[in-house]
């Protein structure tokens, strides 16, 4: 008795922890891209921004390969098997980690195999090397909290978030803080991270027959999330790349600094994905599909009147917004916050959707809303970019969100009809077997 009252007693202090993490590492994201932009310029920053993709691109490789199956098998387990499967995950993170980072020097010894430009050449040694640890960070972060250590995961992130803010703070406010010394800063915050998380846990060699078997499970349960994230990462960026190229990488900092602006949303997102699903769910269970739908209803209304009210708020203190962050030399920039504001209109009703197509298992057609507005992003971008410059930009990013949400919308929209004709059709069969009575 006394047992479970020390854990009931220790759930709020780890809920707290656990939110201080997440206002930490959101902060740190924020702070960080004023600071770049002040120190940097918009064009080197837009550079940053270009690199930081890829180590966007590989992280979402390694959620779909490995932390992401983690989370949903290792809980399965008991902890014995947890332990193992935990272990055999970790070798498979750093030969994953070592594969990336590996092709990274590859291209950079031979960069006739695909050619960079020699300003971001010189980068991918420091890139190869953040995208190891990044990775490695990323596996140790899900594990900590898969077997409850949230200190610990409090900790790791600090060393990094912290670590990299006051590093590239210390040498912005002498002058001497450059794009390249920002990645090697960040590289060096990764590396005391990792560090701190490899001598926290035990590193167990298990038998080969046992790898072999969790790999395999591993891989059967994430193929299909692999695509998920590519397609993902491909309709969200591909704008982006393409503009980089055509309009220069000023445009992807003008991008980035309005996105760093726009990740408070972001936090509302979150929340939403850590309650909305659950509820949903009971509604379903509870009530069946109209029970779901109207809770659904409710909560996009509630929530939707403080976002709109947020996004209007932001619409008209934009130039202010921008000076105020940024300094004025980019207050010309805040027509690029305006259409954010209208693109996030199609983000926030996108998400009660997936939450209903999510609920009823039935996730094609999130898969089907990638594929759509990543087909667009291939046939479109170099006609928008070339025939409009920055406005095609914008005008694409709104477009392709405005293609995954017309799909969710769409097989919502039908499941909702065919529940509707089911409910309509039941009394008639009622009543018939009544007469035949």
């Amino acid at each position: 008795m006394l047992h479970s009252k020390n854990i009931i007693n220790k759930i709020p202090i780890k809920k707290g922890i656990l939110f201080a993490d997440q206002i930490m590492v959101s902060g740190t994201s924020f702070l960080l891209g004023i600071l770049l932009v002040r120190a940097l310029g918009l064009e080197n920053y837009g550079v940053f921004a270009l690199l930081w993709m890829v180590v966007l691109f590989a992280l979402g490789i390694n959620q779909a390969l490995i932390t992401k199956p983690m989370l949903s098998l290792a809980p399965k387990m008991n902890p014995i098997e947890s332990k193992l499967y935990l272990n055999n995950m970790l070798l498979l993170q750093i030969g994953l980690s070592f594969i990336i980072a590996f092709v990274g020097i590859l291209l950079w010894l031979l960069p006739t195999i695909v050619s960079f430009a020699d300003s971001y050449l010189t980068f991918i040694p420091i890139l190869s090397g953040l995208l190891f640890f990044q990775m490695a960070h990323d596996y140790y972060r899900k594990r900590c909290f898969i077997e409850d250590k949230i200190n610990l995961a409090f900790m790791i992130d600090a060393a990094l978030c912290l670590g990299q803010l006051i590093l590239i703070a210390i040498y912005w406010l002498q002058n001497q803080l450059t794009l390249e010394l920002t990645l090697t800063l960040i590289l060096a915050a990764n590396i005391v991270s990792v560090l701190i998380a490899a001598f926290s846990f035990n590193i167990d060699i298990n038998s080969v027959a046992s790898i072999k078997a969790d790999v395999k499970k591993q891989f059967v349960f994430s193929k299909w999330l692999l695509g998920t994230a590519i397609l993902q990462w491909f309709s969200g960026n591909y704008f982006i790349i393409i503009g980089a190229s055509i309009i220069g990488p000023v445009a992807v900092g003008a991008l980035r600094m309005v996105q760093n602006i726009m990740g408070f949303f972001h936090i509302i997102f979150l929340s939403l994905e850590n309650i909305a699903p659950i509820e949903a769910a009971r509604q379903l269970s509870v009530g069946g599909w109209n029970a779901m739908v109207d809770y659904l209803k409710k909560m996009t209304f509630k929530i939707g009147i403080a976002f709109l009210a947020l996004l209007v708020i932001i619409s008209v203190g934009a130039p202010w917004i921008i000076e105020l962050l940024y300094g004025e030399a980019y207050s010309s920039y805040s027509y690029v916050v305006l259409a954010y504001c209208g693109l996030y209109v199609f983000v926030f009703l996108s998400i009660p959707l997936q939450f209903a197509l999510r609920t009823i298992e039935m996730t094609y057609p999130l898969f089907i809303g990638y594929i759509s507005a990543t087909l667009f992003s291939f046939l479109a971008a170099n006609f928008f970019l070339e025939n409009w410059g920055m406005n095609g930009l914008l005008a694409g990013l709104i477009i392709t969100q405005l293609i995954t949400f017309s799909t969710y919308a769409f097989y919502c929209w039908r499941k909702n009809r065919d529940q509707i004709d089911i409910q309509k059709s039941t009394p008639k069969l009622t009543f018939q077997k009544q007469v035949s009575k």
